[in-house]
C-alpha cells in the first residue's frame, strides 16, 4: 500500500518538475526572441 502511494507521489513530483522545466524553457525562448526582435528593430 505505502509502496503504491510512494510511486504515485514520485510520478506526480516528476510531472511537476517537467511542467516547471517547460515553463522555464518557454520563458527563456520568449525573452530570447523578444531581445532579438528589439535588437532588429
Amino acid at each position: 500500500m505505502s509502496h503504491d502511494a510512494n510511486t504515485i507521489d514520485q510520478r506526480s513530483h516528476e510531472g511537476n518538475l517537467n511542467r516547471l522545466g517547460f515553463w522555464i524553457f518557454l520563458t527563456a525562448e520568449v525573452s530570447l526572441f523578444g531581445t532579438l526582435f528589439a535588437t532588429l528593430l
